[in-house]
């Protein structure tokens, strides 16, 4: 009920990390949501701090590298990076760390989460918020939005794949045979 108040809401902006992921996950068990997650990114109401750093990236010229204050550290698109880089803050990614264990608290209500996976999770959030704002001015793009629409499309390409025609397949499939055949 929450996600769906937040994607009708035409005055909030969603600023998240790898937002097409966590979408493709709420539309997987919410599909009725889907057309709401569509049109909030067509709305360029929806923010993602691992595509802006990409840009940001881009416009440096360098996609190897993160440059920070004159720092460079070598280019991984991961929050724990980017919190890193621009917080310096350590998110704690040790394999029994709370954040590899949130399937122990699947079935339950968030008021019913014990503490420590709450305060990840609060953490996390703030930690987005705050490379979000560490990243620069509103938009460090002037194609942000639809470099962010562009990966959701991208994201759930790769998640649901491509519909083809079966049988446009099968004869593309038996050209390729018998051209391979030959060229063996």
């Amino acid at each position: 009920a929450y996600v769906r108040k937040l994607l009708l809401n035409d005055n909030v902006c969603i600023v998240g990390h790898h937002t097409a992921f966590d979408f493709s996950v709420v539309a997987k068990h919410r599909p009725d949501l889907l057309p709401l997650i569509f049109a909030k990114y067509r709305k360029g109401l929806v923010r993602c701090t691992m595509t802006r750093q990409r840009l940001l990236n881009i416009r440096e010229g360098d996609i190897h590298f993160i440059r920070v204050k004159n720092k460079f550290i070598k280019a991984k698109y991961d929050l724990g990076t980017l919190s890193k880089v621009y917080l310096g803050r350590e998110m704690d990614k040790s394999e029994g760390s709370v954040r590899k264990r949130y399937h122990e608290v699947d079935d339950l209500e968030v008021e019913l989460w014990p503490d420590d996976f709450l305060q990840y999770a609060l953490q996390d959030a703030r930690d987005t918020l705050d490379v979000f704002k560490a990243q620069g001015p509103d938009l460090v793009s002037p194609d942000e939005v639809e470099q962010t629409e562009s990966a959701w499309d991208l994201h759930l390409e790769a998640v649901e794949g491509i519909c083809v025609d079966p049988k446009r397949f099968a004869n593309v499939e038996r050209t390729l045979a018998a051209e391979r055949e030959r060229l063996q």
